[in-house]
């Protein structure tokens, strides 16, 4: 069972996922563990340590796909700032904000209890 209240303290949509999700807290569930199982994140954080800036890049768009399908806004948002610093090859910015985007990655897991 999802912790949605755990959830939306880290600024999840819960109102626009019903409606995206037509109301089944099941298949939002299983899309969200989906999009937890990916560990996307880790591959951002991994292809900016490493210098690869092309995966990173494309690592922040699968991000900011599935974090506003999932109407997980705040993520949604953190990681559009991290594509703009990668633009402007701000890594010390987007490495910044990735351990931001970890916190909240690490909280959207436990509301999953995953």
């Amino acid at each position: 069972m999802i912790n949605f209240d755990l959830l939306e303290s880290i600024g999840f949509d819960h109102s626009t996922a019903r409606k995206r999700f037509d109301n089944d807290d099941k298949f939002y569930a299983k899309c969200l563990a989906r999009y937890i199982d990916s560990n996307n994140i880790e591959k951002l954080r991994k292809s900016i340590d490493e210098k690869r800036y092309h995966d990173a890049s494309d690592a922040v768009h699968t991000l900011i796909g599935s974090s506003g399908n999932l109407a997980l806004t705040r993520l949604y948002e953190l990681y559009m700032v991290i594509n703009d610093a990668l633009k402007l090859d701000d890594t010390a910015e987007a490495r910044r904000l990735v351990a931001q985007a970890e916190r909240i990655e690490e909280a959207v897991r436990e509301a999953a209890n995953r």
